[in-house]
């Protein structure tokens, strides 16, 4: 007896440990996606409802009375009658036959070429036509005299004209023009006493300018200055800067008339009094020693 060795189907133990839902399942384990029967289903039944309900809402709607004159209620259409009484005519075969516009552009554009050679042989032959054709006489060119002018002359005949107003008539051009002559070199030799000197309004002017410029200076603010101060004014800051100077040579004094040992603790702290007090009059000295010197406002 031959017994079969090896081991059983495996499709059939994969049966067993995954059994299969069914065909749907079935078609799952291939890769294809079964069919939602109850989905197409659901959506068959609202398509046709959507139907219903737009034949109904358009049975419900009134046909629209179009306005017309009362006394053309009951006329009937003229061209509807006139349309009964026209003969009937069969369609043409060649309404809408495939090709028929393809057939007709090419039509066009043969006539077009036709059109376009025609005219440029014409226009060719009537080119060689000019060509040939000898050129038509000419008469000569008309003659124009033109107007040659005077010679150019350098004479004045406004300072002629002045010095014969001014002088009479008996006296020639030449004796004329050598007293003019005359008469100008006196009016620029002849100068009066204060010719040359700037007169004394001018002189007069340019002080007050002067004044009114310094005045503007002094009276004007200081862009350095911070604002709610005010810059102190000179003879001030050089009267306190004096007034510092001498504190300062006092507390000096003071200061070295010391013992030169400090035994009592009334002696050390007059000492370091006075060496602060120094130190501040030193600071002040230098802050009222600079140009400018800005104080509050009262």
């Amino acid at each position: 007896m031959q017994v079969r060795r090896g081991y059983p189907n495996k499709s059939t133990i994969g049966d067993y440990l995954n059994p299969v839902n069914g065909h749907r399942g079935a078609l799952q384990k291939k890769g294809v996606t079964p069919k939602d029967y109850m989905k197409e289903n659901l959506r068959q039944l609202r398509e046709s409802q959507r139907n219903n309900r737009d034949v109904v809402h358009e049975n419900e709607i009134e046909p629209e009375n179009l306005y017309k004159l009362s006394q053309f209620q009951n006329v009937p259409s003229r061209v509807f009658e006139e349309s009964k009484k026209l003969p009937y005519r069969e369609p043409s075969s060649n309404f809408l036959r495939k090709g028929e516009i393809d057939k007709r552009k090419e039509e066009l554009g043969f006539e077009a070429r036709m059109m376009r050679n025609e005219l440029e042989r014409k226009l060719k032959a009537e080119s060689d036509r000019n060509n040939t054709t000898p050129p038509s006489p000419r008469k000569p060119p008309v003659f124009h005299e033109v107007a040659k002018c005077a010679p150019k002359n350098n004479r004045n005949f406004i300072s002629e004209n002045r010095i014969e107003a001014l002088y009479p008539t008996g006296m020639s051009n030449s004796q004329k023009a050598v007293q003019s002559k005359n008469e100008n070199n006196h009016k620029k030799t002849s100068k009066h006493d204060e010719y040359g000197r700037v007169p004394a309004y001018l002189e007069n002017r340019k002080q007050q300018w002067a004044e009114e410029e310094e005045y503007r200076r002094l009276n004007a603010p200081d862009p350095d200055c911070p604002r709610g101060m005010m810059l102190m004014p000179e003879n001030e800051r050089v009267e306190t800067l004096n007034t510092l100077k001498n504190s300062l040579a006092e507390a000096v004094k003071q200061l070295s008339s010391m013992p030169f040992v400090l035994e009592t603790p009334s002696l050390k702290r007059k000492h370091a009094m006075l060496e602060e007090k120094i130190k501040e009059i030193e600071n002040a000295i230098g802050l009222f020693s600079r140009q400018k010197v800005y104080i509050a406002k009262d």
